[in-house]
């Protein structure tokens, strides 16, 4: 029993000195945010650059049709680039059209967007569009 005792007591001393070493100053980790969130920043504006180079070729891109334009950011043109990266665009149907036949459609087609762009592509488009639309200004919240 005292063996156990000593060991927990020892564990305490161990972690309080762990504890106490990983207090660092504030203006430190505040910098250090602001150079990781410009490093981000400029990483993707190079991606969209050098994207923008290799697509000059016209290649044949996934249609989604929507009935809505809500989320979609058309006319920005880091929302277009981005989409046009995970081989999409968007196709608007004002009238309506039929729902359950846009539906089935667009599983197929996201189907094959996950094959294309690989598994949670929609999570991480969705990622890369609310960091690029934030930047330009069009999205508040």
């Amino acid at each position: 029993m005292q063996f156990i005792k000593n060991i927990f007591i020892l564990f305490l001393f161990l972690f309080g000195f762990s504890v106490f070493s990983q207090v660092e100053d504030e203006d430190e980790i505040i910098q250090e945010e602001i150079d990781f969130r410009e490093r981000k920043t400029n990483n993707i504006e190079n991606q969209i650059v050098q994207h923008a180079s290799l697509v000059e070729k016209e290649e044949k891109l996934v249609e989604i049709r929507r009935t809505n334009t809500k989320n979609t950011y058309t006319g920005n043109l880091c929302a277009d680039e981005i989409a046009r990266r995970y081989h999409f665009k968007y196709v608007f149907d004002h009238d309506g059209g039929n729902g359950i036949r846009y539906f089935v459609a667009n599983q197929l087609k996201f189907m094959r967007l996950t094959f294309k762009n690989g598994l949670f592509w929609k999570a991480r488009y969705r990622h890369e569009l609310r960091d690029c639309v934030s930047r330009s200004g069009d999205f508040v919240g």
